[in-house]
This record gives structure tokens, sequence and C-alpha cells, in this order.
């Protein structure tokens, strides 16, 4: 399918817009202004789609070049739309589960099977790293100046000012961004090694998280700027491997990140029943100043007590979910009412053992997605949405790896970082988030770009 000029400037104008001014209760909190944005973050992308699809009305067929992506979309689809049917309620979050995900699939469908013209493709690129910048400055000049941070539990990281969210909604969002982004910046970082304009924005990167100090966030990034510097050394870009170092040693070194670092590591480490010996400590000695958590995070304004008790409530959602997963295994409680239980607090009404449902506490999202997706659509829902995401990754891989060998460090490090963001916060439901995942997903997945291979193959078709 081809791009036009609109269609063109409709992704660019949607990039700078979704990244810098629809992050929720960012800026200041208006009811009308927020409802706004909460629709703009689906009708955007809707536009993008319907643009392209409108360009492309004669030429459809195309969509038939790439199998099995369009069938997995077309089952999830219907797999959605039954849930919405077959769930406890059919509601309006119910309705607005159902849109987003359509338009979500949407997007990364059409952007994927998109012919990008190589200047075309640049200014769109251009433009996502433009908008990146522009995040990653005033998230900057918000820590500097001290400017709206959220101070929840400074005295857990002695030595920082507060936590930053930037442009999105909360530090827990603003931090998946970052990683997301992380895996496209090091790739064009890997094939223009000596770029300026990557390298600043890979320092930027590293100011961002750091000031988020969301430490979930840090941890995947430290694994993917261990993941880069293996890669710049086997490349012998060793300019490239020295950066990624000193950011590291910098990260560490500002005041108050050793403390979130280490209480990620101290999880990790716990995790995978790593032996003592062989952990890694950036404290001589935790003592008062930082006590023994978990990777969990306060995820947002109705967290009750101090990181400890954001633990227990975390684990106390996902017993809820769970609960609901082991009761409604085959088409879940329905797309969207995760929303719906939450507002109107009324889970009990829906489980036959509501022994895991606090009279003390009230029920919020699981906050881990994999949890919830399974719990509103069902084993075979959740399959059917990663299997689509996948089958992209797949066929890139496929007719791309000979020609372009970093589309596998790219592809494989944007799914790594999505895989483990997913298990502290719901992604696919983190709307400002996605859609600007999915389009870059979808654009470094086009099987058009760099696949000779795969071009030959429709051309014979044709």
């Amino acid at each position: 399918m081809k791009i036009t000029k609109r269609s063109e400037v409709l992704i660019i104008i949607s990039l700078y817009i979704i990244t810098l001014f629809l992050g929720v209760y960012t800026f200041f909190n208006i009811t009308f202004i927020d409802k706004i944005r909460y629709a703009l973050l689906v009708i955007l992308p809707s536009l993008i789609s319907l643009s392209i699809l409108f360009d492309n009305i004669k030429n459809l067929k195309i969509l038939l070049k790439n199998k099995i992506p369009l069938i997995l979309y077309i089952l999830t689809i219907i797999w959605l739309f039954l849930t919405l049917i077959f769930g406890i309620d059919i509601n309006l979050s119910s309705i607005k589960g159902f849109i987003h995900y359509s338009v979500l699939l949407t997007l990364i469908l059409v952007i994927f099977n998109c012919k990008f013209e190589k200047e075309t493709l640049n200014r769109i690129k251009k433009h996502l790293f433009i908008s990146f910048a522009l995040s990653m400055c005033f998230g900057i000049f918000q820590y500097v100046t001290k400017y709206n941070l959220n101070t929840y539990n400074n005295d857990k990281y002695p030595g920082i000012f507060g936590r930053i969210n930037s442009t999105f909604y909360i530090a827990t969002t603003f931090d998946k961004y970052i990683v997301l982004m992380f895996p496209i910046i090091t790739y064009e970082l890997l094939n223009d090694k000596d770029n300026k304009y990557y390298k600043i924005l890979l320092i930027l990167s590293m100011f961002g998280i750091t000031f988020t100090f969301s430490r979930s966030g840090q941890l995947i990034y430290l694994v993917m700027c261990f993941i880069f510097f293996i890669v710049t050394l086997l490349k012998k870009q060793f300019k490239n491997s020295i950066l990624i170092v000193l950011l590291v040693i910098c990260m560490i070194l500002i005041p108050g990140a050793k403390y979130s670092i280490q209480s990620a590591l101290d999880y990790a480490y716990e995790t995978v029943h790593m032996p003592k010996v062989l952990r890694l400590s950036l404290l001589d000695k935790l003592g008062s100043e930082i006590e023994e958590v978990e990777a969990g995070e306060c995820a947002d304004d109705d967290c009750v007590g101090d990181i400890e008790g954001s633990n227990f409530f975390r684990k106390y959602y996902e017993s809820v979910g769970k609960a609901f997963i082991k009761e409604y295994p085959v088409f879940g409680i329905g797309i969207g009412n995760a929303t719906y239980l939450y507002e109107n607090q009324n889970a009990k009404d829906y489980l036959k053992d509501d022994s895991v449902i606090s009279d003390e506490y009230p029920y919020m999202y699981p906050h881990n997605c994999y949890i919830q997706l399974t719990e509103e659509t069902g084993v075979i829902g959740i399959v059917l949405l990663f299997s689509f995401v996948l089958s992209l990754a797949i066929i890139k891989l496929k007719y791309s790896i000979k020609e372009n060998k970093n589309i596998f460090y790219v592809i494989l490090l944007m799914l790594f970082g999505l895989a483990l963001g997913n298990i502290t916060e719901g992604l696919f439901y983190t709307k400002q988030v996605i859609y600007l995942f999915a389009i870059g997903y979808a654009i470094y997945c086009n099987s058009f770009i760099d696949s000779k291979k795969y071009n030959k193959k429709i051309k014979e078709q044709e």
C-alpha cells in the first residue's frame, strides 16, 4: 500500500500530539480537556489507518500478500468481539475496550503493509526522534526546576528531588516509553555509528530514565544497555561501547539512582534465586536508607502506604485477576471489563469464590498486562493477540535478515522491552505508549523495507 503526503503528514502530526500533549492529567488537570485527550488517543490512530486505507481503496488486495498476519488479525478481532458479547456485561468500558484494540491492531497491520519511499520514511523517523527529544528535554527541565514532581517516597532514595513523568501520565509509563524507544535509537546508531544526533538522543534517554526513578524501567534499560554494549563490541564500534559504559556510570552516580537500581537488582536476584556470592551490590550497606523491595511501583495516585505497601496491593490486584481467569478461562470477563469492575467495585457480583476480594481495600487493575489480558479475553484471546504481534516480526526476519542483520537487533529488543514492561504495567492498555510503540514497531517490521527477497516474491505474484 502506498503512503500519500496526507497520510505522511497525519502520521507526523500524530507523533507530536500523542507524545507531547496526550498524557492525561499532565500540565493541568481539567476534566473536559482530559476527556478530549482520551478521545484523541484513539481518534488519531484511527485517522491514520483510515487515511492509508482510503489511499489504497483500489489496491487493498495487498493485505492478502501477508496471509498469516491478516488471518491472525481477523481471528483476534472476531475473538475480542465474542468476549464483548459473552463477557460479564456489555457496557461503555467494554465497548471502548473493543474499539481500542480494533484501532490498535488495524494501525499495526496497515503500516506493516505500506510501501514507504525512502524520503518519506526518513521524515517520519526524524519527527519520531524529535518528539522523543522534546519529551526528554521537558522531563529534564521538570527535574531541574522541580516542577510538578512526584515526591512520593523521596526518603527511600536519598538525594532525589522527586520523580518525573514529563509529557506522560506517570513515571511508570514515561519510563516504558523510553525503554521502547531505546532499541530504535541504538539501531539507528549501529547503522550510522558516528551520528552525533543519535548519540545525543541516547544521552537524553539516560537522564530521562534515571529521573523517573522507576525501578522496573531502569532495570530493563540497564539490560538493554548491556545488550547494546555486547553488540557494539562484536561490530567493533568501540566508541559506542565506551559511550554506553559512561552513560551507565553517570546514571549510577546521579544522586538517589543507585538506591532504586539496587532495589530492582535485589528483586531480580531473588526471582532467579541467584547465590549471594554472585550478586552485585551498588551499596555497601543498605541500613535504614532503603529497605528491600520488589520491582513493583506504586503505579497510580490511589496506592496506599509505602513501597512495601504498593507491593502488597499489586499482589492483591493480581490475585483478583487470577481468580477471574480461573472462573472465566475461555471468553474471560470481556474486553474492557476490568475497568468496569474497578469503576463499580462490583467484582464480588461475578465471582463464585470471592474470598480474594477484601472488604477493606478497593480492587484495581492487575498492573500486569498478561493477567489483565487473560482476565478479559481468556487464554485464547491473549494467545491470538501476541501471535499477531509476533507474526510481523517473523515475516520481517525471514525476508530481511540477510540484507540487514541489524534488523534482528531492533525487532527482538523492542519485543523484549514490551514483554518485560508488561509484567509491571498494562502497556496494551496504556494508550499513549502502545500507539507510539505500534507505529514504531510496524515501521521497523515493515515487510517492504530492506527486504529484497520479499519484494521479489511480491513482483512474481503480481
